[in-house]
């Protein structure tokens, strides 16, 4: 599939709809995202691999899930919550956006961080926020009093995730019900810039696609190898929760973002059928 064009647009993600919204699912719109889900499952195991991986369609709550409820390595995706979490700190006026701190010798505001983490995969800009926000204990603690038992944040980005408990994440996100709507919509901008992984999902989305995503990579061999992206995808009117964690994979890098792109693939096939 040839690589997305990006093009001036609105912002897809500026007004949330309903995270599931009641509306029936057309049968063959769930049997072409199981079986898409299932070939792509398939394609990790050959590798020797686990793909967990959620998909929801926002417009008709239809849901594929395969290892939905595997606890999975999140590596970069742990950014993202680092982010929910000071953007929430934000929303309270505990950690105001523009608080200048130190990082490599450098003065930087918290709203700079938030960026240099996300879209630049700062090592530094990570930990520093998370130090701002008080260490990995603190940043658990907030994250279970935003309701996710099943995300543990880990220090050097080892924490663990379900891809269930992540999509839950991202809904809830785009409904609003984590963030207030300025810094819901200044993370989804920011998340819409990361340019990083093109061969994962971003690569099984329509030519035009819009995508706000997280990365996540471990190059190590064997059990720690990882390929993680995580997002929001919205084409031809349609937009998708999607969450794609393999772990263990052997083969290239370019056949295990290939496998990621093949889960983003499957939601943009299912969502397209006519009822």
């Amino acid at each position: 599939m040839n690589p997305p064009m990006m093009v001036p647009t609105p912002n897809p993600f500026a007004t949330p709809p309903a995270f599931a919204t009641a509306q029936p699912t057309p049968s063959s719109e769930r049997d072409l995202l199981r079986r898409g889900l299932i070939g792509a499952g398939e394609r990790a195991r050959a590798l020797g691999g686990t793909l967990g991986v959620v998909v929801i369609d926002l417009g008709s709550g239809a849901v594929g899930e395969l290892n939905g409820d595997a606890s999975l390595p999140m590596r970069g995706v742990q950014r993202l919550l680092v982010a929910i979490v000071a953007y929430a700190a934000a929303d309270r006026g505990t950690l105001p956006l523009d608080r200048v701190v130190a990082n490599d010798g450098e003065n930087v505001t918290v709203r700079d961080l938030i960026g240099e983490m996300l879209v630049d995969g700062d090592d530094s800009a990570a930990k520093t926020l998370t130090d701002e926000l008080g260490g990995i204990d603190a940043l658990n603690a907030a994250i279970r009093d935003l309701g996710f038992d099943k995300i543990v944040a880990g220090a050097h980005d080892n924490g663990v995730a379900t891809p269930v408990e992540l999509a839950k994440l991202l809904g809830e996100l785009f409904d609003g019900h984590v963030l207030r709507a300025s810094s819901r919509s200044a993370l989804m901008a920011t998340l819409s810039s990361v340019q990083g992984a093109p061969g994962r999902l971003r690569a099984g989305l329509p030519e035009r696609a819009q995508l706000a995503h997280a990365i996540g990579t471990s190059t190590a061999d064997g059990p720690m190898t990882v390929n993680n992206d995580i997002g929001i995808a919205s084409f031809f009117g349609r937009k998708i929760i999607v969450v794609a964690m393999l772990s263990g994979a052997a083969g290239t890098p370019a056949q295990r973002d290939a496998i990621l792109a093949a889960v983003a693939q499957a939601g943009v096939n299912a969502v397209n059928v006519t009822p």
